[in-house]
């Protein structure tokens, strides 16, 4: 399931054809009335497509129920995404039923963690065992937290497993599970970005993320700015306080943003492809001129991109010989002929 120009499927599924990154994701999360809802609809749509890889890439499920499994071979009946509010998804056997509560980068709630006693009074090992205590064996895993294997003092074995588990290692990847592994390295288990990537070119690409940052701080130096990266982007917070100086006062009134962030400049990680990135934290009514100011230097210079929070400036890294001119010209668009 993976596009001709190398996008996750279900990245696009899950943006609706917007633009989308870890960064964007975590952004979106912070601006949202209802930050806790925001993420659960991002672990409900992460379980979602995990369920439809099991259902219709045989490779996929083979592995899956491997890792859950471990030794014990599981002939899957049936699954259940979130049938009830104390599981994710449920895989029901012949004879074993294995509730699964998958997390990105979120915590256990007292009644969720089998090592509480609230998850045997009143949480979700009391449910598990009301719902499929008679006539099959029970397993509790949590996906995404480290705990050891053990049961609870009602027998209910229990365990996590970290996604790196879920990583395969002894075969190439279908393209079903590559499209989901991209999709799950941006939506929350970062460690499905860093598979294939060789240690040995590592000391190599430390040294040029410090140059990036040192060469991004020279662009930015009359703007106030704090560092900002994430699992695929490398780059600097715009802030909207800061030094009075004439590029800043300018950008601050085109821009006008609604909170202390006035933008992002970086470079990102898209579809397998480094970006030069310049991102705008617009309120509603000041998009329409950050849009008209970037569509000046657009196509030739890069594409507008919007993420339903911002507006930006996108262009392959690849195609672009000077970079630090490429920024500038972006910043200098929005701010004006003044700056």
């Amino acid at each position: 399931m993976q596009s001709t120009d190398q996008a996750s499927y279900f990245l696009k599924l899950f943006a609706r054809g917007r633009y989308v990154s870890s960064r964007s994701i975590a952004r979106r999360e912070s601006n949202a009335v209802d930050k806790q809802q925001r993420h659960e609809e991002r672990e409900r749509f992460a379980v979602a497509a995990i369920a439809f890889c099991i259902n219709n890439d045989q490779e996929f499920r083979n592995h899956f129920m491997n890792v859950i499994g471990e030794s014990q071979r599981i002939a899957v009946a049936r699954l259940e995404v979130e049938p009830k509010h104390w599981g994710d998804l449920v895989v029901v056997g012949d004879k074993i039923v294995v509730v699964l509560e998958f997390k990105l980068k979120a915590l256990l709630g007292e009644h969720q963690d089998p090592t509480k006693s609230r998850f045997e009074t009143s949480g979700y090992g009391a449910e598990i065992i009301r719902e499929y205590g008679k006539g099959y064996q029970l397993r509790y895993v949590i996906v995404g937290i480290d705990i050891p294997q053990d049961k609870t003092k009602t027998g209910l074995p229990y365990r996590g497993l970290r996604w790196k588990e879920f990583i395969v290692k002894d075969r190439k990847e279908s393209s079903l599970e590559h499209d989901l592994f991209d999709c799950l390295g941006v939506l929350g288990a970062p460690i499905f970005l860093t598979r294939g990537m060789k240690m040995k070119t590592l000391t190599s690409e430390v040294d040029g993320a410090m140059a990036v940052y040192k060469m991004l701080t020279a662009i930015a130096e009359d703007l106030s700015t704090k560092a900002d990266s994430s699992t695929d982007s490398v780059g600097l917070e715009i802030r909207a306080s800061g030094p009075t100086t004439a590029r800043a006062k300018l950008l601050n009134e085109v821009v006008a943003p609604k909170r202390r962030a006035l933008g992002w400049i970086g470079y990102e990680l898209i579809d397998n492809n480094l970006r030069l990135s310049v991102w705008f934290y617009c309120s509603e009514a000041s998009t329409k001129k950050v849009r008209q100011r970037l569509r000046s230097l657009a196509p030739g210079h890069g594409e507008i991109v919007d993420d339903g929070n911002s507006v930006g400036l996108q262009a392959l890294a690849a195609k672009n010989d000077d970079h630090p001119t490429w920024f500038n010209r972006v910043l200098q668009s929005v701010a004006g002929d003044r700056a």
